[in-house]
């Protein structure tokens, strides 16, 4: 999920008290496994981050939301790929040539961009985006969308911040820094609508250029995903994640404490 997705949890989550995320409330601290790019370290470490320190709900809240997305319901070692990103990406893996045939044949793909996605990771994550355009399409997010520009402005560009949150929480990232959170930050900043925000991220993803095309062609691609997956199946694992991170406890998560 991108950002709308990750918001809709912390939204339902009893972990953030009454932190307001949808209007950028603590919204950097939620997004910052994607900002400094650090899940790995999120699923097996975030749960040891001092509960009381200002943030680190909120990172556990956002891995709360990718584990339900990626592994299920319940939190259960070792963690199985067969949540509901990989359940549905049967829909549409056959069209993984199809798809960057086509960018490349309409000149969609940036100068010297090699594309280093398999199958499985490329299905998945377009499966796992239609939660953010079915957001994007049914519900008024333009003030949301506002604010949280406002917030990432302020803060994603200001490096020591971020550097700091990396020795605070202890982030162990995967990708470079500073490089990482400038070209998530230059994502919020150019996007110009809220369904922008994940079209940008998967064109930044796969290599693509940010142009009205490709962005109108990636809306219209993951909307015939949304058609294959069937709207009753993104409002049930919507409905899902709403359950699970209003009380992770009961589905084994290891958080901690409650704010």
């Amino acid at each position: 999920m991108f950002l709308f997705g990750h918001i809709l949890t912390a939204k339902n989550s009893n972990l953030i008290g009454r932190l307001d995320v949808a209007k950028g409330e603590g919204v950097v601290a939620l997004m910052l496994p994607d900002i400094l790019s650090s899940h790995d370290w999120a699923y097996n470490k975030s749960w040891n981050i001092d509960p009381n320190k200002e943030g680190a709900l909120l990172i556990q809240a956002h891995i709360i939301g990718d584990a339900v997305i990626h592994f299920g319901k319940e939190w259960d070692k070792p963690l199985v790929k067969r949540g509901w990103a990989y359940k549905n990406m049967k829909y549409i893996a056959g069209d993984y040539y199809n798809f960057f045939n086509k960018a490349k044949r309409m000149d969609y793909i940036k100068p010297n961009k090699i594309i280093n996605d398999s199958i499985r990771g490329w299905s998945h994550t377009m499966v796992e985006y239609t939660i953010d355009q079915y957001l994007t399409d049914n519900f008024i997010l333009e003030e949301s969308f506002d604010n949280i520009k406002k917030v990432f402005s302020e803060t994603t560009h200001n490096l020591s911040f971020l550097s700091d949150s990396v020795v605070d929480y202890g982030i162990e990232t995967s990708k470079p820094f500073p490089d990482q959170p400038l070209r998530y930050s230059n994502i919020i900043k150019n996007s110009n609508s809220p369904d922008e925000f994940h079209l940008r991220g998967l064109a930044a993803k796969y290599g693509l250029k940010e142009n009205d095309d490709v962005i109108d062609w990636l809306r219209s691609y993951l909307r015939s995903i949304i058609s294959l997956v069937g709207i009753n199946s993104i409002k049930d694992i919507i409905n899902t994640l709403k359950e699970v991170t209003s009380d992770p406890y009961n589905y084994n998560y290891p958080v901690k404490d409650k704010i």
